[in-house]
């Protein structure tokens, strides 16, 4: 999107769009049956759930480039998964007539969403870069028209690599190359916010009583992580910020780790089922809290495939990072095993205070430290980063040396 935004603030707002009505890929290549809709000028692909029942509809909102063709492949594993999947093309783009521009992208998403709302089912929303900021403002609209009943439907929605401001993310843009630079000015005078998602002060307004999810790459070159940690910070609760280490822009659902695991889809599928009131299923990107109290010293000494050892002073107290029960307790060392299947084993234990088969309290002292500490955190397949949420950091991984 980079150079479509620049684009953009050397011409005007309408460059932001770069639309193709080139074919990427067919359902076939996914292996899908997939349903051509036509909703108005609109075009869409809708497939239904590998499951009689599906636990919801998930509607896709792509960003400013190619057409639903090249974006489908983002979510093609939610079927799969017993999620219904819509994904359509903004006028322009594909197969969707006329000629896309701010106001008529926010018209699109409006439709798709009365369309949606129509469906007997619970509804997940999903924006990425461009198509994050279309889907916020469509929602604003949209929801003005319903009543509380239909508001409920929608349970969830996700964006990712997006922002709230198409001045401050072209600004953005024009910073990143000493070419552009000078010309930042441009984006206040040729990009406007009239139809960007609509706010009071600081904070994003909504009717509606939704859950939220914001994913950023960390590495994200073409909009920068804090304009998507600005955008979260506007919305209310509840809500969960994701900062996917090294990513960069829309690869979230991309990054895998060496067993094959996709742990921001599956971060994204237990917060759906969640907002459904669906067991979540394995996590792997839970921020957890520090294993001891505020304000205590302690330095992380070596970090071994999730295992992490701290010097710590003999005698503190050790605290549950998650709430989950305890599977194991014998000298020196407790695991708790959490709701989506991870265990979070603690050794290096002077003393215990639980016995295995209780129920444990996020903050729930496990027992007192010897002069070190040892974290792992794992499931059946192997281990799992740890990520901590520290104050005025809603979540990393530490840094070996680092002292707390």
């Amino acid at each position: 999107m980079s150079l479509g935004l620049a684009l953009g603030v050397a011409g005007c707002s309408s460059l932001l769009y770069h639309p193709s009505d080139r074919e990427y890929f067919s359902a076939k290549d996914f292996g899908l049956r997939v349903e051509d809709l036509q909703l108005g000028p609109l075009h869409a692909w809708h497939v239904r759930a590998g499951q009689e029942r599906p636990h919801g509809l998930v509607v896709f909102f792509h960003g400013n480039a190619e057409n639903l063709t090249s974006h489908f492949s983002t979510l093609a594993w939610l079927p799969a998964e017993g999620f219904e999947y819509l994904i359509f093309d903004y006028r322009g783009y594909g197969k969707s007539a006329g000629k896309p521009t701010p106001e008529r992208t926010v018209e699109d998403g409006r439709r798709v969403l009365e369309w949606a709302m129509k469906q007997d089912l619970p509804l997940v929303l999903f924006g990425q870069s461009l198509g994050g900021a279309v889907l916020l403002r469509s929602l604003q609209e949209a929801e003005a028209g319903w009543n509380e009943k239909q508001r409920s439907k929608v349970r969830l929605v996700a964006i990712e690599a997006s922002f709230s401001s198409y001045t401050n993310a072209g600004q953005s843009v024009l910073a990143q190359s000493w070419v552009t630079w000078p010309f930042q000015w441009l984006s206040n005078i040729l990009l406007s916010d009239r139809h960007a998602p609509k706010s009071e002060g600081d904070s994003l307004s909504w009717a509606g009583q939704y859950s939220w999810l914001v994913i950023h790459g960390s590495e994200d070159r073409t909009i920068e992580p804090r304009l998507g940690r600005e955008l979260f910070d506007s919305l209310p609760d509840p809500k969960r910020w994701i900062l996917t280490p090294g990513g960069g822009h829309i690869s979230a659902f991309w990054i895998h780790d060496p067993r094959g695991l996709y742990p921001y889809r599956d971060a994204f599928l237990a917060q759906a089922r969640r907002s459904l009131g669906l067991k979540p299923g394995r996590d792997p990107v839970v921020a957890y809290e520090l294993p001891f109290p505020p304000r205590k010293t302690a330095r992380l000494a070596c970090d071994v495939q999730a295992s992490l050892e701290f010097e710590i002073s003999a005698g503190t107290p050790i605290r549950a990072m998650r709430e989950g029960r305890v599977v194991k307790a014998e000298a020196g060392s407790t695991t708790v095993e959490h709701e989506d299947g991870t265990r979070a084993e603690y050794s290096e234990l002077a003393e215990m205070s639980l016995r295995t088969g209780q129920q444990v309290r996020a903050g729930e002292v496990l027992g007192a430290s010897s002069s070190r500490l040892r974290v792992r955190l794992f499931t059946e397949l192997g281990p799992v980063p740890l990520i901590f949420r520290l104050e005025n950091d809603p979540g990393r991984q530490l840094r070996e040396g680092e002292t707390l």
